[in-house]
């Protein structure tokens, strides 16, 4: 499965994450029914949702194991896969004020850089730590962030708060190849 998703150019995440549900799956029915079929996957899915899993984390599931009969065990897609529907939950999110008092709060400019630069420009924790200095587009204020969900690249603009705590940051600790490298240097090379 994991050659089968890797030749398809799916993420290492998603080649973990489709693994372990194929691999609950395949331990949840009984040994003596271990065919893929309509039944079984419904039962699953049914015993998911009772158990209080969410409606994404099933349909990844169902995805999942859509992709393993298919490409795997090239099975003819003639299992009904019925998904639940999304569920729709605002997302918690900080006030204006609630913000402003996280960012006066940090006073490590390597932390305060961090935030801004998330904060300002959306970026995911992922991102921000694959930062290199390189990466910073210093005559346009910009930040390129490279890679990032769905191994895409795009540019981003940075707040004039961000752009100068950043520089603040970069005069102070002067990073070389990561902007923000970690502890242990040698583990981001």
């Amino acid at each position: 499965m994991q050659k089968a998703l890797k030749l398809r150019g799916y993420s290492r995440k998603t080649i973990k994450a489709y693994c372990n549900q194929v691999e609950r799956f395949l331990k949840h029915i009984p040994f003596e029914k271990t065919d893929v079929t309509t039944s079984n996957v419904q039962t699953y899915c049914l015993d998911l949702l009772e158990r209080g899993i969410s409606h994404s984390s099933v349909n990844q599931t169902i995805s999942a194991l859509r992709f393993y009969c298919k490409h795997v065990l090239h099975h003819p897609t003639d299992i009904q896969y019925i998904r639940p529907k999304k569920q729709t939950k605002l997302p918690q999110v900080l006030s204006e004020k609630e913000v402003a008092q996280v960012l006066k709060s940090v006073t490590n400019p390597k932390h305060k850089a961090i935030l801004f630069l998330t904060y300002s420009s959306g970026l995911r924790v992922g991102e921000v730590v694959r930062l290199r200095c390189s990466h910073l587009d210093l005559e346009r204020k910009t930040l390129i962030v490279r890679q990032g969900k769905g191994q895409k690249d795009r540019r981003t603009l940075l707040s004039n708060l961000a752009w100068e705590s950043v520089q603040k940051y970069i005069k102070e600790y002067r990073p070389n190849r990561w902007l923000f490298p970690g502890q242990n240097i040698a583990m981001n090379l």
